[in-house]
């Protein structure tokens, strides 16, 4: 398998990985989103995108964000009129709930509160289902954390839901600890040096 950086020809590829493997309110709102998520994503030069090849097969990817606060609020703008009229519908047909918006909102809000300087983060790691627990998604991090240390990043952070235990599991063996906990969120963050 090789790895190599994510290029704008892959981003169909990248979200169909993640629409497949991802229940984030992204996901939820259609696959759509999710291509406009990934071609700002590799686009980006504040991101960093990284992705695993099985012979011409893209099977795993990891973005980074060098200053998430910007991610976040780009990822917002990336939201048309139609988009939201798309989500309303969703949620008026009982597809989304809005529940589960306004806990990432209240989330995304926390974590404001609490770091108030750029920070670097994971945003998203996918990795096909055939392909889970080989090492590649432990690949990949370690990929991330070497490119971090290179720029003089002290810390990552990632965040994840609380009911998914694989992936807290998963970043505390790496290292990562738990820094912030709000509306079924948790912000885990690794020091780099």
């Amino acid at each position: 398998m090789q790895a190599k950086p994510l290029t704008l020809k892959d981003f169909q590829k990248a979200s169909l990985i993640h629409f497949s493997t991802l229940s984030d309110i992204s996901s939820l709102c259609g696959l759509a989103i999710v291509n406009k998520l990934y071609k700002k994503l590799i686009s980006d030069d504040d991101h960093f995108c990284r992705g695993i090849w099985n012979k011409k097969d893209l099977v795993a990817f990891i973005t980074v964000s060098y200053d998430m606060n910007k991610s976040e609020t780009a990822m917002h703008d990336l939201f048309s009129f139609s988009d939201i009229l798309g989500i309303f519908i969703k949620i008026i047909t009982g597809k989304l709930s809005p529940w589960r918006i306004m806990q990432r909102l209240v989330f995304e809000n926390s974590v404001k509160r609490n770091i108030f300087n750029k920070y670097s983060s994971i945003v998203t790691l996918c990795v096909a289902d055939k392909f889970q627990r080989k090492g590649i998604g432990k690949r990949l991090v370690k990929t991330v954390i070497m490119r971090l240390k290179e720029k003089n990043i002290n810390y990552l952070y990632v965040d994840t839901r609380e009911e998914n235990q694989k992936a807290l599991n998963f970043y505390k063996s790496l290292g990562f600890k738990i820094v912030l906990q709000s509306a079924g969120g948790i912000l885990l963050k690794i020091k780099l040096k």
